[in-house]
């Protein structure tokens, strides 16, 4: 029973932590949705996009790739994949969308730790919305300003906005990122 109780307020601090972190950090709002997933619409909630990483490691196109089970793929130009999961529901400066934290990829080529490295996911709502990045740093979630752009591809409901400007490469295993920029 104490065991129980300790995993499960583990998880409650957690998610405490993650929304304060996020207030706290120049974000100006964020709150919880109380709906059930079922009852919310998919025509503003995105299923594909991408954008252009500046940075090491592996600088490029990054595409991400929404399964029906709600977990995102993230794939490097390499072909490398990390996984992201565990989507918490959020509005974030005033608009919703899901956050998602790391929970698998090559911390070495990815340069985050699993658990350590999360993402908020807007929806979609017309306009070209920045990719939000928070990291873990001593306990607690701290976002990291970002200038990278998201460019929506699809969304939940099947609509297509756009198309992928790259090829999308075979995941391989064993490849080294290139890091040249």
């Amino acid at each position: 029973m104490i065991l129980f109780l300790g995993k499960k307020l583990g998880l409650m601090l957690g998610c405490l932590m993650v929304v304060l972190g996020l207030v706290g950090c120049d974000f100006s709002t964020v709150v919880e949705s109380d709906a059930p997933e079922s009852e919310r619409e998919d025509t503003d909630r995105i299923n594909r996009f991408w954008f252009e990483y500046k940075w090491n490691p592996e600088p490029g196109f990054r595409l991400w790739e929404r399964d029906d089970d709600g977990i995102w793929t993230e794939i490097y130009p390499s072909g490398f994949r990390s996984t992201f999961g565990g989507k918490k529901r959020m509005t974030v400066r005033g608009v919703s969308g899901d956050f998602v934290v790391k929970y698998k990829g090559e911390e070495g080529v990815t340069g985050t730790e699993n658990g350590d490295f999360g993402v908020f996911v807007p929806d979609f709502d017309g306009k070209q919305r920045p990719i939000y990045f928070v990291h873990r740093q001593n306990g607690r979630w701290v976002p990291e300003k970002s200038d990278l752009i998201m460019n929506v591809l699809e969304l939940r409901d099947g609509t297509e906005l756009s198309t992928f400007p790259y090829d999308v490469p075979q995941r391989l295993e064993g490849v080294e990122v290139n890091n040249d920029f």
